[in-house]
């Protein structure tokens, strides 16, 4: 299963057809898949846990409840390759556009490389905050990933700084 869900995940591009397994004959019960998920969420607040805190001017970046709503949101994303449907309250961190945009580009590239960018991750920054709701889809994706506007502040992590 964790191979299929690699496969799947990392190296076809979203046109490809995905592989199914077929588990009827298998007798093997594995947990990969558990592990998989809980590796992909500790990569998420790996790179976002630093929007619950403050930024370089003091302020606080998202409450704990926005804090919360957003890796629910990032969870979805990634588990069902979508943005969620549901009610989305608009969220409005107190942060850079570039490094909002940028901390997907590193989500986007730990988990799937940048050979081919998934476009509901655009869709997904664009339907979540508050920051983005003029910007055209366009817009989003020309700077997805640009780095040059990025600071190096104190309250960044390390995950993302070693892309800058």
């Amino acid at each position: 299963r964790g191979l299929v869900k690699f496969i799947n995940d990392r190296l076809l591009t979203a046109e490809e057809n995905k592989y199914v397994l077929n588990e009827n004959n298998t007798s093997v019960v594995s947990n990969l898949n558990q592990d998989i998920i809980k590796s992909n969420l500790d990569l998420v607040h790996e790179i976002f846990d630093f929007m619950n805190g403050k930024n370089e001017k003091g302020e606080q970046i998202l409450n704990k409840e926005d804090f919360e709503l957003l890796i629910s949101y990032i969870s979805y994303l990634i588990d069902k390759d979508e943005i969620p449907q549901l009610n989305i309250k608009k969220l409005n961190p107190k942060l850079s556009n570039d490094l909002l945009r940028f901390s997907f580009w590193v989500l986007h590239h730990e988990l799937y490389t940048t050979k081919k960018v998934r476009p509901y991750f655009y869709d997904f920054i664009k339907s979540v905050f508050v920051n983005f709701e003029a910007n055209e889809i366009k817009s989003i994706k020309s700077q997805f990933g640009t780095k040059s506007r990025v600071k190096r502040d104190n309250f960044i992590p390390e995950i993302i700084k070693k892309h800058l």
